[in-house]
């Protein structure tokens, strides 16, 4: 089974960073939750699992990982929250 896991990292920040393959981040304007839930759950299709989302609160953490665990519900990926037992 693939693994997604989800840690907080940080304070408030006034933007998302997303981190590609090169390992160069992109600056975007803030995104919500759901947004940053959408694309991380496209690129962890794509990917088989094998992903780390960081989230600069633990409003964001958490609000990310429940739709995550939804969009990816039925794909044998499990996602891992930090502060949940698996």
């Amino acid at each position: 089974m693939a693994r997604v896991k989800l840690n907080c990292k940080g304070r408030e920040a006034a933007g998302a960073s997303l981190v590609g393959q090169s390992g160069r981040s992109c600056r975007r304007p803030l995104l919500s939750s759901a947004q940053v839930a959408a694309m991380a759950s496209d690129a962890v299709r794509r990917l088989g699992g094998r992903t780390l989302v960081l989230t600069t609160t633990l409003r964001a953490l958490r609000a990310i990982g429940d739709v995550m665990k939804l969009q990816l519900e039925g794909s044998g990926i499990e996602v891992l929250v930090q502060g949940e037992w698996p």
